[in-house]
């Protein structure tokens, strides 16, 4: 059969776990490898074991795209979440001592009008606050 000729493909799904079974039924071991996968898959599409592909159109496609989305959104606001705390391990390690969250008010306030410990200990004039009179 040459694929050039042909108007018309319809692409199907074959569940991955039954390919997984399907193995283990044929030759009665569990290795794996593409050439047995692309027989398998073969046989149960001719054999009539696959589901149709329903392609996502509209409000679908958009709820798919939507939910891809907001996985990743996710997952940058926990690495992000831990660079932050990497950081302040790095610059303030007494940070976690004094403050029980990072992410509390009172902590985000210090944070936000602090800044580093450097700009802690030193002064406009160049003389340390923090040294005694």
């Amino acid at each position: 059969m040459v694929l050039r000729n042909v108007t018309v493909v319809t692409v199907v799904l074959v569940n991955p776990l039954h390919t997984h079974k399907l193995k283990e039924v044929d030759d009665h071991t569990p290795s794996k490898n593409d050439a047995k996968d692309a027989g398998i898959i073969a046989r149960a599409v001719a054999e009539g074991r696959y589901m149709h592909r329903t392609p996502r159109e509209g409000v679908w496609s958009e709820l798919a795209t939507l939910s891809v989305t907001r996985r990743q959104q996710k997952a940058d606001v926990v690495r992000w979440q831990n660079r932050i705390q990497g950081w302040l391990d790095v610059y303030a390690p007494e940070f976690r001592q004094v403050f029980k969250a990072w992410k509390g008010l009172a902590a985000l306030w210090v944070l936000d009008t602090v800044g580093t410990t450097a700009s802690c200990t030193e002064d406009d004039s160049g003389v340390d606050p923090v040294t005694p009179w």
